[in-house]
């Protein structure tokens, strides 16, 4: 049978054919759409990077530094969030890290080693099958963001390349060594790194005024005693901080934003600890309150897709309410920051919420 010269046949053939067009030309069509969305995203980015005059290495570098700040320390909530206040020590071995390892072994938990760098595939090779299995946690480079001393050494070199907003204060301040030589013997250098918003900085310290007179013992204006911790020495810091830091650590926890119930309570838990004259019956109630992580899906440094814009914490710290107001606040910030940040190139974008660029 035949339908105007074309057989059954060919009918069968031209409407496969068509068919295999139609989805040839689907498949065309979807990887031309991703061709101009991957070019888009690429051209975006790289004109984001260009805007700072960022290097492909830098950029590389600074998505780590970033990561390990703003997600790891949390101090993305100081950038956009309701935290006033973020702090994260560095500290500076007399040996490297590589040497330290290779001859106290059995006194490491676990090993971060990066797959992308010589020495640290050889000490992994030298490692027992148990210990591989057991201490040892391979990391791409990409995702290795946890040689924190150097790769901040490498923002400070190129750190005053970006005009940072008047309101933000960055600080690095080095700790005496009378502080922590004992405790930590192979260290060389220990600095403290400070984020701070200033207005909510001064805004809590101004709503819990005498709490802090009562620690420094004087009247001091709250706006100019933030603005001080710029400088190398203040008493209103130096009394707060160092070897006595544990007696203020309710104030330290209102810094940090994490509430005066839950400053208060932390302090009241861990007094024994550092109070020659508590008695029995003292530590015995303060040991019996109940506490909760703040969080309870904190990345873990073995997960190689841990600290990224989609696999962040709250900060962390001790809640002692079921249903913390301060917990939910946070879990709701965290929300609104991935919004915020979705869809923007995590180096860029950080950087203009950090500077000037983006004041309006």
């Amino acid at each position: 049978m035949k339908v105007k010269g074309i057989s059954i046949i060919d009918l069968t053939i031209i409407a496969d054919d068509k068919i295999m067009h139609n989805k040839l030309k689907t498949k065309i069509t979807t990887l031309i759409i991703f061709f101009l969305f991957f070019t888009s995203c690429s051209q975006s980015s790289n004109k984001q990077a260009e805007k700072f005059n960022l290097t492909v290495e830098e950029h590389l570098w600074l998505e780590k530094i970033f990561r390990y700040f703003m997600l790891h320390e949390t101090a993305v909530y100081t950038l956009v969030g309701s935290k006033p206040l973020t702090g994260m020590v560095l500290t500076y071995d007399e040996i490297t890290e590589e040497t330290s390892r290779e001859q106290n072994k059995e006194e490491y938990f676990y090993f971060l080693l990066n797959r992308s760098n010589e020495k640290d595939m050889e000490f992994y090779n030298s490692l027992s099958p148990l210990e591989k299995k057991e201490k040892a946690y391979l990391i791409n480079d990409k995702n290795f963001i946890y040689n924190i001393a150097d790769l901040w050494d490498k923002w400070e070199k190129i750190q005053d390349r970006f005009n940072i907003k008047k309101k933000f204060l960055l600080v690095k301040k080095e700790r005496p060594k009378n502080e922590w030589k004992d405790l930590f013997p192979d260290y060389k250098a220990m600095y403290d790194i400070y984020f701070v918003d200033v207005f909510k900085t001064a805004f809590v310290i101004q709503e819990n005024y005498e709490l802090f007179k009562q620690a420094v013992g004087y009247d001091f204006d709250p706006f100019k005693i933030v603005l001080e911790l710029e400088n190398e020495n203040s008493n209103f810091w130096d009394k707060i901080t160092g070897k006595g830091a544990w007696q203020y650590s309710h104030l330290w926890g209102l810094l940090y934003g994490f509430g005066k119930e839950n400053s208060f309570l932390h302090r009241w838990n861990n007094r024994h600890i550092r109070q020659i004259d508590c008695d029995d019956r003292e530590k015995y109630v303060a040991t019996s309150i109940k506490k909760w992580s703040s969080s309870k899906n904190r990345p873990t440094f073995s997960d190689n897709n841990a600290f990224n814009i989609s696999n962040f914490t709250i900060p962390i710290f001790f809640s002692y309410t079921e249903n913390d107001p301060i917990v939910i606040k946070y879990e709701i910030e965290r929300k609104k920051i991935k919004k915020l940040y979705k869809g923007k190139d995590f180096v860029s974008f950080t950087l203009e919420l950090l500077t000037k660029t983006s004041d309006k």
